[in-house]
């Protein structure tokens, strides 16, 4: 009896481990979608990458409006010496749609140029520990269809 008991829980930890080998081999992509604050994980073959977090903020201007704003994105990593990374993207279906962008931390300007959709994705970084990053646009080219929107994430 003890013999048969023994090849049985053999047989289940092959088994398990099995299932465990299958699971840790495994490519996953894993995005919380919350509210801000957002956690990114993602594992691949090539390892794991390390687990940010991402904070988000946009501003949305009405087609023909010529106007400047600005808004607020809380950073993430406010430790003395953590770099924060950006993204900027300025989204319309106007290709000729143009907005200038400047984020500064309350002190330092860290990005300033003209953007549109045509240059996609626009990336920046920085070692301020400021609370928060304002973004501040003014929209220098629009017509009178495509509104546009002001996209910054902080990570």
């Amino acid at each position: 009896m003890k013999k048969l008991l023994a090849l049985f829980m053999a047989l289940c930890l092959c088994a398990v481990t099995q299932l465990a080998a299958f699971a840790a081999g495994s490519n996953t992509t894993q995005l919380v979608d919350t509210q801000v604050p957002e956690i990114i994980s993602v594992n691949s073959e090539e390892g794991t990458a390390s687990t940010r977090e991402m904070t988000y903020n946009q501003a949305w201007i009405d087609a023909g409006k010529y106007v400047s704003g600005s808004f607020a994105v809380k950073n993430p990593h406010t430790f003395l010496g953590t770099k924060t990374n950006g993204t900027l993207k300025i989204e319309s279906n106007n290709p000729n749609a143009r907005v200038n962008v400047v984020v500064h931390d309350g002190i330092n300007t860290i990005y300033n140029n003209t953007i549109g959709p045509g240059n996609g994705e626009v990336y920046f970084s920085s070692q301020s520990n400021s609370s928060e990053y304002v973004v501040t646009y003014f929209v220098y080219n629009t017509n009178k269809t495509d509104g546009i929107r002001v996209n910054c994430w902080l990570y």
